[in-house]
């Protein structure tokens, strides 16, 4: 599996589905939870790469993985506390993400 094109793949997806959140939360009057969307599935996006250079630094991997998610919610909740009540799109957003890296993950292995 390459590794490099599913995370190319799940950034490009993300970041589409990101714009498309904005758009669609100007379109509907909910610009804060478009935008909450958006930035949760950017924030999301970087988890695949910070896993990738915790792997090629050989860093413990435990100890790596708590602090790379830790960096990530400590984005996260800095970004949804801006949103106030809708905060809670912040995080569907970084959900969201994983799941496109998975499916990015599951079409790469099914092309192997």
């Amino acid at each position: 599996m390459r590794v490099g094109t599913v995370l190319r793949d799940s950034v490009t997806a993300s970041t589409g589905i990101a714009a498309l959140s904005v758009l669609g939360g100007l379109a509907t009057g909910h610009l804060a939870v478009g935008f909450g969307l958006g930035a949760g599935l950017l924030i999301g996006s970087t988890n695949g790469h910070l896993l990738v250079a915790t792997l090629e630094r050989r860093a413990p991997f435990a100890l790596a993985s708590i602090a790379r998610l830790i960096v990530l919610s400590v984005v996260a909740v800095g970004v949804a506390l801006m949103l106030g009540p809708q905060a809670w799109s912040v995080m569907i957003g970084v959900a969201a993400a994983q799941g496109v890296l998975v499916v990015a993950a599951v079409r790469q292995g099914m092309r192997v």
